[in-house]
């Protein structure tokens, strides 16, 4: 192969990088900046509201939960209860649940010390069977709600036909840049989750924020199709029951969560990995349309310095900077939605560096095996 066949092969896979990229971008980011938010729900009777069953599953949460459980009873909704689901905790969980039952009349605590734990599935699904209301809300013990409207706006979105309500689950704003980058990470995989979900192609929520009916879950048969592997309560159920139009989003800033983020690269990656072991269990089209996102991505921010060994490198560098720029505008458009333009403003060194530690932890996974909550 001659060196202008070489240079020519170079600059057409850079080029279809880059137009892959930008149809990501334009197909899935791009009309979230055209969806209005609702910063108020519809006026409603207090008696046409619909019961809520807020689910929290907690491992020795004791400190987490005595900081932030307080936000969850101060909702402004006249009808839910909260589920605690208390699994083999080896803290004082008990004794703080037992003091916030004290005040809270509905707050219902489900112990589980059988000598058997089945994880945080089978806590959840235990949780679930003990809910009286149709709707459920779930979210985790270092969660907490932007504002006493969260409730009020997960809920706001079901109506007839509509099963599953996914939320923002934001990081807390921390010094370093271990803490922009998590944020960053959460952030984009907000944007293209509510992007592929406003697509109808639905394919993860996250377990800090999001809801479902009781009925979707127990017509699903819970989680039996994943129940091999501790993680996955959240994305593969979406995957499992989501259709086309069953799935709506929130984007609204009081119906976040906000918790608590790693402050450890080590514990960062541990949660990374974790996720990556579910990833992997995902439907094949979802494989290979995220694949292709990242791969499209890590060609155009890592490989580009090939260019200075083309006839092309003029040209090659133009697409960098084009592509630079389109996704920096349109992630700091989408980003206003979710109220985190701020972080926008990194794109690209935030990009090159989670695609930096993708490889990293795409290696270390060969190498080294955590242990989850089971």
């Amino acid at each position: 192969m001659t060196d202008s066949s070489i240079s020519l092969l170079i600059l057409v896979g850079y080029s279809i990088a880059v137009l892959t990229f930008l149809i990501f971008l334009l197909r899935f980011v791009l009309p979230l900046v055209f969806i209005k938010n609702h910063t108020e729900t519809k006026p409603v009777l207090v008696d046409s509201y619909q019961g809520v069953s807020v689910v929290i599953a907690a491992k020795n949460e004791a400190a987490n939960l005595h900081k932030h459980l307080k936000d969850i009873f101060e909702q402004d909704y006249p009808k839910f209860e909260v589920i605690i689901a208390n699994d083999h905790s080896s803290d004082n969980t008990l004794e703080v649940l037992s003091k916030f039952q004290e005040s809270y009349t509905n707050l219902k605590v489900l112990d589980i010390q059988d000598w058997h734990s089945g994880g945080k599935k089978a806590a959840i699904t235990k949780a679930i069977f003990y809910a009286e209301n149709e709707l459920l809300l779930f979210t985790d013990a270092d969660c907490i709600p932007s504002s006493n409207q969260w409730i009020k706006q997960m809920i706001a979105p079901f109506e007839e036909g509509v099963e599953i309500v996914l939320g923002y689950g934001a990081y807390r704003k921390e010094q370093g840049l271990l803490n922009l980058l998590i944020r960053f990470d959460t952030a984009e995989i907000a944007l293209l989750s509510f992007g592929f979900a406003h697509a109808g192609k639905a394919y993860m929520g996250v377990g800090r924020n999001m809801a479902y009916r009781k009925s979707l879950f127990m017509n699903a048969k819970g989680f039996t199709n994943h129940l091999h592997i501790s993680s996955g309560d959240d994305d593969l159920f979406v995957q499992q029951v989501a259709s086309k139009k069953s799935v709506r989003f929130v984007m609204e800033e009081s119906a976040k969560t906000i918790s608590i983020p790693k402050n450890k690269l080590t514990k960062w990656w541990k949660q990374k990995r974790r996720h990556q072991t579910t990833a992997s269990l995902y439907k094949g089209k979802y494989k290979v349309l995220l694949g292709l996102y990242t791969l499209s991505k890590l060609v155009i921010y890592t490989l580009w310095p090939l260019a200075f060994l083309t006839t092309f490198h003029y040209t090659i560098i133009i697409l960098l900077i084009f592509s630079i720029i389109i996704h920096f505008i349109t992630f700091n458009l989408a980003m206003q939605k979710i109220q985190e333009q701020r972080l926008s403003f990194g794109t690209p060194l935030y990009s090159l560096l989670l695609l930096l530690n993708t490889l990293c932890l795409g290696f270390s996974g060969f190498l080294i095996k955590e242990k989850t909550w089971k």
